[in-house]
């Protein structure tokens, strides 16, 4: 797992320099703010992800073996949050929205991380290595996979009515989304809720670097 190690630690790096330049620079608002949470949140679960999997060999019931549940939600709703917002701010989603939203995000990442119901264990034996997961994990899968789907319906309802550079910029999103986060809830998410376990844990952070990357982009380039 060393050089998955490696590449994870990379990638997440890379997403919290991309957070730190959207909160701090001044553009329109929401947008960025949405972004920078965008990428600070994916950066956690990341980096988070390297660190479990180079626990050594054997069973892990701690916090930090199911800390990347914990930023799941975040990731999810921040996503969303994103999608409202681009390419024109939505006046109507307003700042007790956004709390409400982050509250709900916090309750199930708080569920994933301390939840045995959720998560149970971390196991590598030296050949693979996967998440153990709890009787109420479809509750946690479910509501992520949901907000994801919900997320693509939104961008796929804009893309439909869009023209020109917009309509082509929301192709770019829709696509990177749809492979850079497949993976993440394929593996982590959805597959898991039938199989009760969590296999290739590196699957969904590699491919963040994907959807982050066009959609940062992008951004930057509106």
């Amino acid at each position: 797992m060393q050089p998955f190690f490696v590449a994870l630690l990379i990638i997440g790096i890379g997403e919290i320099a991309l957070a730190i330049y959207f909160l701090t620079t001044i553009g329109r608002q929401n947008i960025r703010v949405a972004v920078g949470l965008l990428c600070a949140f994916t950066a956690l679960w990341v980096v988070a992800g390297a660190f479990i999997i180079h626990q050594p060999q054997g069973i892990h019931d701690n916090v930090l073996s199911r800390s990347s549940y914990f930023f799941g939600p975040f990731i999810i709703f921040s996503l969303m949050y994103f999608i409202m917002n681009y390419p024109y701010e939505n006046k109507a989603f307003d700042k007790y929205q956004v709390l409400w939203m982050y509250a709900v995000s916090l309750v199930i990442g708080l569920l994933g991380l301390f939840s045995h119901e959720v998560v149970v264990k971390f196991v590598s034996d030296g050949m693979r290595s996967y998440w153990q997961n709890g009787q109420l994990f479809w509750l946690y899968g479910g509501t992520l996979t949901l907000g994801y789907l919900i997320v693509l319906y939104f961008l796929f309802k804009k893309l439909r009515v869009s023209t020109g550079i917009i309509y082509r910029r929301y192709i770019a999103v829709f696509v990177a989304i749809i492979i850079g986060g497949l993976p993440g809830v394929l593996f982590d998410l959805f597959l898991p809720m039938f199989l009760g376990q969590s296999i290739y844990p590196v699957a969904g952070p590699l491919s963040t670097s994907i959807w982050l990357g066009v959609v940062s982009y992008i951004v930057l380039r509106a």
